[in-house]
């Protein structure tokens, strides 16, 4: 794990971010077995990045995140994620 994903982790930690909740299997099942992300409407692909959620303890809709890279000798590139989850909300669905 890299420095900067430990410091995350501390920011996370020391704020009592909850990062641990899990989905009830009826969740899981609507969402696909396999995505591949499309870069239309100026959309980045970020899937490589160590990403970490942001939003606070009893969130509901739960889409906001950050990363961070060290890119440098006292630099670092900090990502801030806001998802677009309408790709896997279908009708009809428990989602």
């Amino acid at each position: 794990m890299s420095s900067c994903a430990i410091r995350l982790i501390v920011v996370i930690l020391e704020n009592g971010i909850d990062y641990g909740n899990t989905f009830p299997a009826s969740i899981l099942e609507c969402l696909p077995t396999t995505w591949n992300p499309t870069l239309d409407g100026g959309r980045e692909d970020y899937t490589d990045k160590e990403t970490y959620s942001i939003d606070p303890e009893g969130c509901t809709d739960i889409d906001d995140a950050l990363h961070c890279k060290k890119i440098g000798e006292g630099l670092y590139e900090v990502g801030v994620h806001i998802a677009d989850v309408s790709h896997f909300v279908r009708p009809g669905t428990e989602l």
